[in-house]
């Protein structure tokens, strides 16, 4: 196991099937056998627990499976708003309970896609740092949390853990305590919670390893994307979901076409279609087509010219 990467994964019921379409990118960049999996499905039906596994098992990957009791979880309750769920904090479990033999550890949120290989990321020296994270500019500094400069604060949705400095330091027991004392302070769930516990204790490694919605100009063109693709490893849906009609993230084309490839292909990739958001859609893809015309942006600029 400790010659293989080892990735972590954890998702309830409501994002099972993300994992999926993740998985499938992974394998365009590594075999089956290089990898090892280790997952916490949490509140997966027995027929959904049933089918990952045979998925799985079908793909030749390595597999361990975490539970975690219940009552772990529940804690966390206090620190849920909105579309939150309690699962996220599944993944700050991981290093106390992967063997002694896995050194380093990445966690991938499921609402990503891989768009290169993972092994240079193995290959960082974390030194005494516990982990390695992407600065997260969306939220830039949280003095609340003792982060008072921007940088420092990190996005917790891309992780490469040192496991044996994150077990000398506690930090799960750490982020377990400051999320159950100070719940008022919780905006980004695990995120604040880990981020408290890690105060300049992590390294920063590059946006490319964790490319939030939020790096994007919001005025790049395909072009513009397909460059960003290809200087990037880890594409994150932060923001825009891809799965969503009015996503605003191009990248959303990558979701499906591995969604396509796994197992709910026969299932709808878009969850909140309407009628009354077709204007909208419209407009989004509209302008788009604008962003990626030369000829109608140079035109469109020589007629407000003509007014000025």
């Amino acid at each position: 196991m400790s010659q293989k990467l080892n990735l972590a994964f954890s998702f309830d019921r409501g994002y099972a099937r993300h994992f999926y379409g993740l998985f499938q990118s992974i394998l365009d960049y590594h075999s089956p056998q290089e990898i090892y999996l280790h997952i916490i499905p949490f509140e997966l039906s027995e027929n959904e627990l049933h089918d990952l596994k045979k998925y799985i098992s079908s793909v030749g990957c390595d597999v361990t499976f975490y539970s975690i009791d219940h009552n772990e979880i529940r804690r966390f309750e206090a620190t849920i708003t909105g579309t939150w769920s309690i699962a996220v904090y599944l993944k700050i479990f991981f290093p106390v309970l992967v063997s002694k033999d896995v050194s380093q550890l990445l966690y991938i949120d499921v609402d990503t896609v891989v768009t290169g290989s993972l092994k240079p990321l193995f290959k960082i020296d974390l030194g005494d740092c516990p982990l390695g994270a992407v600065y997260d500019c969306y939220v830039g500094k949280r003095p609340d949390l003792g982060i008072d400069s921007e940088g420092d604060y990190f996005n917790s949705g891309v992780m490469i853990f040192n496991v044996a400095k994150w077990k000398e330091l506690n930090i799960t027991g750490k982020a377990i305590e400051f999320a159950s004392k100070h719940p008022e302070k919780i905006k980004f769930v695990d995120q604040d919670a880990l981020n408290a516990a890690l105060v300049n204790m992590w390294l920063k490694l590059d946006k490319r390893y964790n490319l939030l919605f939020s790096y994007i100009n919001p005025d790049s063109n395909s072009k513009e994307y397909e460059r960003i693709k290809g200087e990037t490893v880890i594409i994150h849906f932060t923001l825009e979901k891809p799965w969503h009609l009015l996503c605003q993230n191009r990248f959303r084309k990558l979701y499906k076409k591995y969604g396509k490839k796994a197992s709910f292909s026969n299932k709808s990739l878009v969850v909140d279609f309407s009628i009354n958001k077709i204007p909208a859609f419209l407009r989004l893809r509209i302008r788009e087509w604008y962003l990626d015309s030369i000829i109608v942006k140079k035109i469109w600029k020589a007629i407000r010219a003509s007014f000025e």
